[in-house]
């Protein structure tokens, strides 16, 4: 590992997500967000982690980090929504996924999560 490269850590926190090593992914990620603290895709990462391990709240607060970084990559916009859906704001996520489809609208990813959070048969 070269832990002078931000992407080594990220990188490394995938492969182990991949292999279901939520732990290992989750502290290779918090890593690379200690060490690179205004890489972007290291938040991102890390929200993704949380998220996977069911803590929509850090998972949005990554997300959010990631946004303060680069606020112009609708990836992850959709990202906080699906993370404030899974905790319950929908008018948060809501929000979120329209910032998302404004940045890049012609990914159909959020617009598919935005009718989700929208129909009321759907908890919040």
């Amino acid at each position: 590992l070269y832990p002078h490269i931000p992407h080594a850590h990220i990188n490394l926190a995938v492969a182990l997500l991949r292999a279901d090593d939520f732990d290992g992914a989750l502290a290779a990620a918090r890593t690379a967000v200690r060490l690179f603290p205004r890489e972007y895709f290291a938040h991102l990462v890390l929200g993704d982690t949380l998220h996977l391990k069911g803590d929509f709240v850090g998972a949005a607060r990554s997300h959010r980090d990631a946004i303060e970084i680069d606020p112009s990559k609708g990836l992850a916009h959709q990202k906080l929504g699906d993370a404030l859906r899974e905790s319950g704001d929908r008018d948060g996520a809501v929000r979120a996924y329209r910032e998302a489809l404004r940045l890049d609208p012609t990914n159909p990813a959020p617009d598919l999560a935005l009718g989700v959070a929208l129909d009321p048969r759907n908890p919040a």
